[in-house]
């Protein structure tokens, strides 16, 4: 028999926590500009449709999910010679779902330093650019 759940346990995952109207939460806007530094590979693994509705980070590669096991492999022909598993890499899509699917798939192909960093319009409203 299940006994009660407290408030607290029933929100383990942050679904009843009340957000900051329209706004990014400061320690999420930190989080993402430290990931990102002047040698980090930042990817955005949203389909091709999504990038081509709303554009994607000045700077990022775009890689779909889809295709990020080949891309980030390096025995494989179509390996990107960016993508080196000491190169720190930021991953994001749309909402951070992805992207925590991204990161896991990088760490297992032996990357070093791989960080979600949430999903695109967050990152627009931190000030990102946008191409």
């Amino acid at each position: 028999m299940l006994g009660r759940i407290c408030e607290k346990d029933a929100d383990m995952f942050g679904f009843l926590t009340s957000k900051t109207q329209g706004k990014a939460a400061p320690r999420q806007t930190q989080k993402a500009k430290r990931a990102i530094s002047n040698d980090t590979v930042v990817i955005d693994v949203r389909d091709y449709s999504e990038i081509q509705s709303s554009g994607k980070i000045k700077g990022a590669k775009h890689i779909p999910l889809s295709r990020l096991a080949d891309i980030a492999d390096a025995r494989h022909p179509d390996h990107d010679p960016d993508l080196r598993v000491q190169t720190p890499l930021a991953v994001y899509c749309a909402a951070g779902g992805r992207a925590g699917l991204a990161t896991q798939l990088l760490l297992r192909l032996g990357y070093e330093n791989v960080s979600n960093i949430g999903g695109f319009a967050q990152l627009v409203e931190q000030g990102f650019d946008v191409a």
